[in-house]
């Protein structure tokens, strides 16, 4: 089993920061597992998801 942590920290500048941890280093070098591949994913293309993220949010706001 192998835990990946994803964790997105608001700066005091308005921006953020991005970190990612698996609970076993060694598991890249194991064959992968859902939560591995995912992570490693989601890792690939953040700049991709954050901006689709905020730009999802911004058009909800004028939907209101």
């Amino acid at each position: 089993m192998i835990t990946a942590t994803i964790v997105i920290k608001d700066t005091p500048d308005g921006e953020y920061t991005i970190e990612g941890n698996l609970d076993r280093p060694e598991a890249l070098d194991e064959p992968p597992t859902p939560a591995l591949i995912i992570a490693t994913y989601i890792s690939a293309n953040i700049a991709k998801i954050s901006d689709d993220a905020i730009a999802w949010y911004n058009t909800m706001g004028e939907a209101k």
